[in-house]
């Protein structure tokens, strides 16, 4: 009686333990997928039924690879197949199934040895996740990225990504990489110092504050140092940007060294003109607004010794000489200032006669 007991017992946990697997097997939101070592299918569970559209009657005893695994992908599964059933497990490989109505599914696989009580195997039992959409999700997202950098890379501007807090640089585009003159490797181990003069540098971290707080939209002529440590002047906007979950700054730099020099060019020739005009006004109008004062002058004294009536007329014409000469001479010196230094008067003339004989 109390081997019988005994027997019972174990027979009652036995039975326990196949209701409890068959339980899991049944309610698993995952493929369970039994093959014997030809690689017939021997089981699926209730979750392999939904996602196929077959049910277990329909497909027990088919060979899996011909029924089941899509045409070009067959030699390559039987071939995994076989490694697993001589004892080395598949872990995390994804081999794509194809359902009744024709759909692919992409299922990642994990799998174990059945052996009996001899040790020998006698099948293969293997676990499935459906992983389609991720993987789409996935390749949605390369795809995305690889426009992305595509896009970056041959935008017209410079593009950096920098950490707010830190300042150090994490990312830069194609066109930064030939503005400064580093590789995309060298930019990855630089801060936001490394790429401004010294002397420049705290009114460069000042425009870039005032960018960060909104309180402007573009950093103008902004000096930036190459590798070689020359300089080029550029404008900068910046926004922040989140990738990865981690925040960054992204900062656009358009080169405008050209335009900068010729601002410069266009500057220096104004002065230039400036300086002729002032030039031609005092050496020119002038000397002949001189000319005139000294023969309205004579006149007047000649009228004024015969009493004739129009005296007065060549007093005030002689007059107006002379304010005209002072405008003109107030005129072109303002043009081109004489710059009398230590040097005296006999330097200031001698810049006088240098001007005159440039022209």
């Amino acid at each position: 009686i109390h081997d019988i007991s005994e027997r019972k017992r174990a027979e009652d946990l036995l039975q326990q333990q196949k209701e409890f697997a068959e339980s899991l097997v049944n309610t698993a939101q995952a493929i369970v997928l039994v093959l014997d070592t030809a690689g017939r299918v021997v089981r699926i569970n209730p979750y392999f039924e939904t996602l196929s559209g077959y049910r277990f009657d329909d497909v027990q005893g088919l060979d899996w690879f011909r029924s089941f695994v899509p045409q070009q992908d067959r030699e390559s599964a039987r071939s995994v197949f076989q490694r697993a059933v001589a004892d080395s497990p598949t872990r995390a490989v994804v081999s794509p199934i194809v359902t009744k109505d024709g759909r692919k599914r992409e299922i990642e696989w994990y799998d174990k040895t059945m052996k009996d009580a001899d040790g020998n195997v006698v099948g293969l039992v293997a676990i499935g996740y459906d992983v389609t959409e991720r993987r789409q999700s996935q390749r949605a997202l390369e795809e995305s990225e690889q426009q992305y950098r595509a896009i970056v890379d041959n935008a017209a501007d410079g593009i950096l990504l920098m950490e707010p807090e830190t300042k150090k640089l994490a990312a830069g585009n194609q066109m930064i990489c030939s503005m400064l003159g580093y590789s995309s490797e060298q930019i990855e181990q630089l801060r936001l110092p490394d790429i401004h003069p010294q002397e420049h540098l705290p009114y460069a971290l000042a425009q870039f504050q005032k960018l960060r707080r909104e309180e402007i939209s573009l950093a103008k002529d902004i000096e930036v140092k190459r590798k070689d440590g020359s300089v080029f002047w550029a404008n900068i906007s910046t926004f922040p940007i989140t990738l990865a979950g981690k925040a960054y700054t992204a900062g656009f730099f358009r080169d405008t060294t050209e335009r900068k020099n010729l601002e410069r060019a266009l500057a220096k020739l104004a002065v230039q003109e400036r300086r002729r005009f002032g030039q031609d006004l005092h050496d020119g109008l002038g000397q002949e607004l001189t000319g005139l004062g000294y023969i309205s002058g004579i006149l007047h004294e000649q009228l004024r010794s015969e009493g004739h009536s129009q005296t007065e007329l060549a007093n005030r014409l002689t007059q107006s000489s002379q304010n005209a000469i002072a405008m003109v001479r107030s005129i072109a010196k303002a043009l081109i200032p004489v710059e009398v230094d230590a040097g005296g008067l006999m330097a200031a003339l001698e810049q006088l006669v240098a001007n005159a004989q440039l022209r």
